[in-house]
């Protein structure tokens, strides 16, 4: 490269020079074309001057013929490009962010083939031009070298830089920086790169890698879901505002200022009333989803209409919008559970997509999936029991989410008509664990045969309640929980339930495509083994709402389930699948993690869980993925269109490979029969919340008969005859 640039100085020595014209720049290049001259005639040139190797013809090229050349003036320089048309050059570009600013001078020459690098490889960068400054206090060194290659298209794209004074060598792409110092290679930075000579920014190019790999940004992995990101190259160089929703009557972010510079990478979910929905960095650490006029696209880019639910939604707990739900998660506003005119318009991993209209401007934005369900204004549920000596069927009508109208309709023995019998003389309400306060009222039907007796309850629910118990009240006995009737609220509730259809006793799967992982309790995952039996080798660890591939080997009624998830194939117990119709319920546990790999520049996704297996592609530092499943050291996850593994380190959060209560080893209870939690573990002790079948939790220890439990959090304890003791599946 040394050898390069002096071979080029010494033509700058050698150069001889030519009269100014009488008006205009002063021209000192030894060639110009007529039109060109011209063109610097004009009066608004006085006082600049184009060095004698500030200018160069690029000719016959795949893209056209073009001259360059540099006007300086006090410091200040400006590259103008000319393009020929029908013999005639055309004034074609004017950019001063192209080149460095300064007193010094330029030297621009043509370019083509192959070029010698510091480290003595060759570098083929097509046909174009090379631009070096030199600053007026280095004459004997430049300051950067600088070289565009032409398409077929005529666009000029920078190639190659040589900064720090010749030093630090640069090979660049439209998405990464990979830099060399004096022939050492350093590191490859990875992000959008804007190359393009018309919008290239001098000043803003990364000259070393640690700036680069501060700078440079990717397009995130977009987690499962209703939304698709296409990234599209918009014409450079325009700068368009960002609101929140389709239109101007939404807010806009940033204090009203919220923009996006068609200089980095865009992705496009799709349009909307003349808008399109996109996401695009705002820094290294904060990106942002908003809407841009629809104008904004390129002539030939094809994106299509968005189909969103705009199903009314229901705040089930105090949380937060955001318009970056895959990286800084920065808050928009506070949303308070019970937040009225919340719109579900679509879901994307763990968030779903909401619009909020009613306080001020409306808005658009991210919720977590865990504090939002879709609720209609009113839903209707029905339950039923069935005991020894009487039966009760209760339908409820739920309001908005949170007012449940409750009737209970009670047939007895005739022998409860007695005044001392042991009758049922109302109901406790129950929302998930937690008893809560009802208005309640009783009426004796006269013209029942036997006792009946219709109970109304009106019951004010927590907006997170997925599931309702309604315990019996008898005159002598109390509260019987075994008696409890359940209804489960929403498809929520299933984080803590026991599997759809467990009460089957054959699982019919033989035939369908997919299947989705749908264990007890979401914090658990389910084994991928090797063979169909317990003790067989386990692939990984899947989490709820993980799709596998059903094979056609399948057979109704088996224990296992022959299945394929990415590349991976195994077995996995069949009646912690959901099929068909119930596994469009499933609620996804699966996690987000982002590349955080300090020792290098990403992690590389591979076929298999082992360093020798084939690299699908690198997923650069900052990009995130969703967890389908993990074992020890690897993790199974789903990037883009892409799957394969990824090892654990290097990734934030980690996740955890085993659940467990301190001082346990990592088993769960699961409720078998509908019980009460105590706070001691004696018969005496209080009682705090009640339990339903199926539910699981971490089971922390045994102890006179109980079984200590966690309980959203809390510690409590239950009688061990009420619990089975179970691993992760």
């Amino acid at each position: 490269m040394k050898r390069i640039v002096a071979f080029l100085l010494c033509l700058v020595l050698f150069c001889g020079c030519v009269p100014a014209l009488a008006d205009g720049a002063a021209i000192k290049a030894d060639w110009m074309p007529y039109e060109v001259k011209e063109f610097f005639s004009a009066s608004s040139f006085n006082g600049w001057t184009i060095g004698e190797s500030a200018s160069i013809l690029v000719e016959n090229t795949a893209g056209g013929t073009y001259f360059f050349a540099v006007a300086q003036k006090e410091g200040h320089n400006v590259l103008y490009g000319f393009e020929q048309k029908n013999g005639h050059f055309d004034y074609w570009l004017k950019t001063d962010n192209a080149i460095a600013q300064g007193e010094g001078f330029f030297v621009l020459r043509y370019q083509s083939g192959e070029l010698y690098l510091f480290d003595g490889t060759k570098k083929n960068i097509g046909e174009g031009f090379s631009l070096m400054f030199t600053r007026a206090d280095y004459e004997e060194q430049h300051d950067h070298l600088l070289y565009f290659s032409v398409n077929k298209s005529g666009q000029f794209h920078l190639k190659l830089a040589c900064v720090d004074y010749g030093w630090e060598e640069v090979l660049v792409t439209s998405d990464s920086l990979a830099y060399s110092h004096e022939g050492t290679y350093e590191g490859t930075a990875y992000g959008t790169v804007e190359t393009n000579l018309r919008y290239f920014s001098y000043a803003a190019f990364p000259k070393t890698l640690k700036e680069a790999r501060k700078k440079l940004t990717a397009p995130p992995a977009i987690p499962m879901g209703e939304l698709t990101a296409q990234k599209i190259k918009f014409t450079g160089g325009q700068k368009f505002p960002v609101y929140s929703g389709p239109g101007a009557e939404y807010e806009r972010a940033a204090g009203g200022k919220a923009s996006v510079s068609t200089n980095d990478w865009i992705q496009v979910f799709g349009s909307e009333k003349g808008y399109i929905l996109i996401q695009y960095a705002i820094s290294s650490s904060q990106m942002r989803f908003g809407w841009i006029d629809q104008s904004a696209l390129p002539k030939n880019a094809n994106v299509g209409p968005l189909s969103f639910a705009y199903e009314d939604a229901v705040i089930t707990a105090n949380t937060f919008l955001t318009d970056d739900p895959l990286n800084s998660q920065t808050r928009v506003r506070m949303v308070n559970a019970g937040q009225s005119g919340v719109k579900w318009l679509a879901s994307m991993g763990n968030w779903v997509y909401v619009e909020i209209t009613g306080q001020g401007q409306a808005v658009r934005g991210f919720v977590p999936a865990s504090a939002v369900s879709r609720a209609a204004h009113e839903q209707a549920f029905s339950a039923s029991y069935l005991g020894k000596d009487y039966t009760a069927k209760v339908e409820m009508t739920l309001l908005y989410g949170v007012t449940a109208n409750i009737t209970v309709t009670v047939d007895g023995p005739t022998a409860w008509s007695s005044l001392n019998a042991d009758k049922i003389t109302g109901y406790q309400v129950y929302a998930n664990h937690v008893p809560v306060s009802s208005l309640p009222s009783a009426a004796l039907d006269p013209a029942a045969s036997g006792w009946r007796t219709v109970f109304t309850l009106t019951a004010s629910l927590p907006t997170n309640t997925a599931v309702i118990g309604l315990c019996p009240i008898h005159a002598v006995s109390g509260q019987k929980a075994d008696e409890m009737m359940v209804i489960t609220l929403n498809a929520a509730a299933r984080q803590n339930t026991q599997p759809l259809a467990a009460s089957d006793s054959h699982w019919h799967y033989a035939g369908y495509n997919t299947a989705v992982v749908n264990n007890p309790d979401a914090k658990d995952r389910l084994h991928l083994r090797k063979n169909a039996y317990g003790s067989a080798d386990s692939l990984g660890k899947y989490y709820n709402g993980t799709v596998a591939v059903v094979l056609p080997d399948n057979k109704d009624g088996a224990e296992w389930a022959h299945v394929r998830i990415g590349n991976t194939e195994g077995y996995m117990e069949a009646k912690y699948l959901a099929f068909q119709e119930a596994a469009n319920q499933i609620v996804s546990a699966q996690p987000v993690v982002t590349i955080d790999n300090p020792s290098g520049t990403g992690l590389n996704l591979r076929a298999g869980q082992s360093t020798d297996s084939a690299v699908i592609r690198l997923l650069p530092n900052g990009v995130q993925v969703t967890v389908m499943g993990l074992s020890e050291d690897w993790l199974h996850v789903q990037a883009g269109e892409d799957t394969g593994y990824i090892r654990i380190t290097g990734t934030s959060p980690r996740v955890p490979y085993t659940y467990g209560t301190p001082g346990g080893d990592g088993s769960l209870a699961r409720i078998t029969v509908n019980c009460f939690a105590y706070a001691e573990p004696n018969a005496n002790a209080r009682a705090v919340c009640n339990l339903f079948i199926g539910e699981a939790f971490p089971l922390a220890r045994t102890q006179n008969g109980y079984a200590q439990i966690e309980v959203d959090g809390a510690a409590v304890w239950v009688r061990t005859s009420s619990i089975e003791r179970i691993k992760e599946q």
